[in-house]
Order: structure tokens, then C-alpha cells, then sequence
């Protein structure tokens, strides 16, 4: 058992060791050298020549006596010889994803100041045209972001939210795969840190989804509606889901999702209609009164190429937004639909 106990201490250890060998070798190779906290690495000094990143070495400053006494046989510093894995830019964004699936790994590059690192790798790339290994960038902040409150917490402070916005409204009508990865990554912060939403809507991010709605381009239609999913689970920004039922256009996209060829988008949008319709009276009162209450109607009555688990999801959106309402619309020919015998009678 102690055995087992110190073999996975080592394997975590080199696993930190290799993100800090990727991370040293992305802020070294770096034009302007972004930030990172190379004084909470593993004992590591970092030297280089700032005309040549080739000259870069790395020394440990660290003995045995230094560390930790529980982790003595095996702290392990970064070594320049570890540098051979990480030959390339590429190389390193894949080490990075690789390690920080961990939540803990994550958790320390973001300690390290691996944040910075990243965005402004992912700038570069941006501006160089260099497309492949942007979205090799992003795919390493999803990881990072991914179930992670305190990572996710962190990209919040230092306004990532913010940034996911402007690349969206940046990115061009062809970048599709582009646009799917940078919404998954504010989903994926969205989910886990609440001022995130807050920040997601006060920096445009709104308009941006509605553009998506607006489109043909099924697959980011389904991204952006997930991300409309995570921005209103449990009503948790007092106010939105009013500003979306309110904004120019979402009803009628409301009313398209509804009706879509796509079952798939059918499903995620009555997940995304219920979540506003139990905002509050004010919300049920918008979609009773803008036709969107009449499309579900129309939609559950619809005889053909509607299965049960939509019917019966369609007839419970339509009782939330007639509660508190004397004079509701029975959807079930004169009778309340309490029970789901009730609805298998339908």
C-alpha cells in the first residue's frame, strides 16, 4: 500500500514537472514573453538570452534538503534534457492539455500564470493567421475550464469573458470550428463560475448568439444554444432571461427552434424555453403574449412527426407558462393535463 501510495505521489509530481518544462519552453519562445510565476515552479531559474530563445536553459536551485520531507525521493525539477519532448510550440500545447485534464495540474498552471501564457499564445496565432494552432490553444483552455470552479473563477478575474466575446465577434462567418470551441469555452466557465454570465452579457455577448440564431449554420445553432442554457440555468442573473425575451429577434428565434428540422435542436431549445419560463410571471407573461405560447400549442397539437417524449416535454413547458394564469389555454381539448396518465390519453 505505500508502495502504491509513493508511485502515484511520483507520477503526480512528473506530471507537474512535464507542465512546467511546456510552460517554461511557451514563455521563453514567446515574442513578448507573457507573464508566469517561474518563482512557484519546482526550484527552477530560468536564463536566456532575450534575442534567442534557443539559449533558453533551465537550472535547479532547489536540493533535496529544500523539499518537501514527504516527497523527498521524488521532487523532480524541470531538466533541460525534458525540453526534447517539448521540441516545438505544438508539442507543448498538446503537453499542457494532456497534463491539465487533471484537475489538479490545471489548478497549479493556473497558479503558475499559465492563463496569461495561453491568451497571449493565442493572440499570436490569431493575429499570424496561424489557424490550426489557435484552435489547438483554445482546446487547451476548454481542458483547463472544464469542471474546474477555481480555474474557471480565475479566467473570470482576469476578464477572459470579455475575450471569448471580442474573438466571437472577430471571427469570420467560415471559422466554424473557430466559433464552436470558443463558445464550449465560455460554456464551460459559464457552468461553473455565475459573475461569468454577468460579464458574458455586459461585453455583447447577447448580440452574438442572436446572429447564430439567425443563421442556417445548424451546428453553432446547437453551441449557442447551449451556451443560452448555461446563461439562464436556474434564473442564477436576476433580469436576463426578461432581456432575452426582450431582445430584437429572440422570440422569432424562439419560435424557429421550436418548430426546427433538427431533433436535436428541438430538444436542447425546450430545455433553453423552460429555463425562461421559470424566470417568473413576467417572463410567462412575454411568451404567452408574443405568440411563442401559441407556436408550443401548435406544435403539441400537431398529429404528425411529434413523438411522445417531445409532446409530453412541449405540454409541460406549456403549464409552467400558464401558472398563475385564470384564463389558461387548456391544451388537452377542455382538460387540465395533471397527470402523466392524463397525457397518455392525449
Amino acid at each position: 500500500k505505500n508502495f502504491l501510495m509513493r508511485w502515484a505521489d511520483a507520477q503526480m509530481i512528473d506530471g507537474r514537472h512535464m507542465l512546467e518544462c511546456a510552460l517554461v519552453f511557451l514563455q521563453q519562445n514567446h515574442p513578448l514573453r507573457p507573464k508566469l510565476n517561474v518563482s512557484m515552479l519546482s526550484g527552477v531559474n530560468v536564463t536566456a538570452d532575450a534575442s534567442s530563445s534557443s539559449s533558453s536553459s533551465l537550472s535547479s536551485s532547489s536540493s533535496p534538503s529544500s523539499s518537501s520531507p514527504s516527497h523527498e525521493l521524488f521532487i523532480v525539477t524541470p531538466r533541460v534534457q525534458d525540453w526534447g519532448i517539448i521540441r516545438n510550440i505544438p508539442a507543448a500545447l498538446l503537453s499542457l492539455q494532456e497534463f491539465t485534464q487533471s484537475i489538479e495540474l490545471s489548478s497549479e498552471m493556473v497558479r503558475f500564470g499559465g492563463l496569461n501564457l495561453l491568451v497571449a499564445w493565442a493572440r499570436t496565432f490569431q493575429k499570424r493567421g496561424e489557424h490550426a494552432h489557435y484552435l489547438e490553444t483554445i482546446s487547451c483552455l476548454i481542458t483547463v475550464a472544464s469542471n474546474n470552479p477555481f480555474c474557471c473563477n480565475k479566467m473570470v478575474q482576469m476578464g477572459m469573458m470579455e475575450v471569448i466575446t471580442e474573438w466571437l465577434q472577430e471571427s469570420s462567418n467560415d471559422n466554424l470550428a473557430e466559433q464552436k470551441k470558443l463558445m464550449l469555452l465560455a460554456t464551460s466557465v459559464v457552468d461553473m463560475d455565475p459573475e461569468a454570465t454577468l460579464r458574458f452579457v455586459n461585453s455583447g455577448g447577447l448580440g452574438y448568439l442572436r446572429s447564430v440564431l439567425a443563421s442556417n449554420e445548424t451546428k453553432l445553432q446547437e453551441r449557442a444554444i447551449d451556451l443560452m442554457m448555461s446563461l439562464t440555468f436556474e434564473n442564477k442573473v436576476d433580469g436576463l432571461s426578461h432581456l432575452i425575451l426582450n431582445h430584437e429577434g429572440f422570440v422569432d428565434d424562439l419560435k424557429r427552434i421550436i418548430t426546427h428540422n433538427s431533433s436535436d435542436i428541438r430538444t436542447i431549445g425546450r430545455t433553453l424555453l423552460m429555463n425562461l419560463a421559470k424566470a417568473g410571471p413576467t417572463e410567462r407573461r412575454i411568451i404567452r403574449t408574443e405568440g411563442l405560447q401559441q407556436t408550443l400549442i401548435d406544435r403539441l397539437m400537431d398529429e404528425n412527426g411529434v413523438g411522445f417524449d417531445e409532446r409530453w416535454s412541449l405540454a409541460q413547458i406549456t403549464r409552467v407558462i400558464q401558472e398563475h394564469r385564470d384564463d389558461a389555454v387548456n391544451v388537452q381539448q377542455g382538460k387540465d393535463l395533471k397527470t402523466e396518465e392524463d397525457f397518455v390519453e392525449f
